[in-house]
């Protein structure tokens, strides 16, 4: 039971991230895509192996308003009482550790952003400076109580607004 529920989640999670970057592609990004293994994307790169970084769910480029967007996509498990919100907390920020593998994944690519747009073809000025904005998008209102973290977690409903500007 166990096994087929991870296989659910990943396979909803591959489903949440396309639909992400069909709405960055819908808003006119100049860049998106999604369950990408940078290293693979960006020869020229020289960046850390699979193991070492993980994937970035979704990128996004929004030259016009100079905007890099790293995401994360988390389907959460539905709970029914307190105690089983208890143990979801545990598991994600303390067993899983997600948020630490995420800040590690958006630290490195907010130090590599321009050289690797530009390897792909991407013109971005090293005097221009981008907004990098980092969110882990969830299917369901969730917040860390065990630990403060350096992202906002948020639906994909509060991602469209930021999106939008609203």
């Amino acid at each position: 039971a166990c096994k087929a529920l991870a296989e659910w989640k990943g396979y909803y999670e591959k489903i949440f991230s396309n639909q992400i970057k069909n709405y960055f592609i819908e808003n006119n990004f100049d860049f998106s895509d999604a369950d990408i293994d940078i290293r693979r994307k960006d020869r020229e790169g020289n960046h850390p192996e699979i193991h070492e970084l993980g994937d970035y769910d979704v990128i996004g480029l929004d030259s016009k308003n100079k905007r890099v967007f790293i995401i994360e996509c988390k389907v959460l498990q539905p709970v029914g009482s307190v105690f089983e919100h208890s143990k979801e907390q545990e598991r994600f920020f303390q067993k899983e550790k997600f948020d630490e593998k995420f800040q590690k994944r958006i630290d490195y690519f907010s130090s590599v952003y321009r050289s690797f747009f530009n390897n792909l073809g991407y013109s971005i000025n090293e005097n221009d400076e981008y907004d990098i904005l980092s969110y882990m998008v969830v299917n369901k209102v969730f917040a860390s109580y065990y630990k403060e973290i350096k992202f906002p977690i948020i639906t994909f409903d509060e991602l469209k607004k930021i999106v939008e500007g609203d």
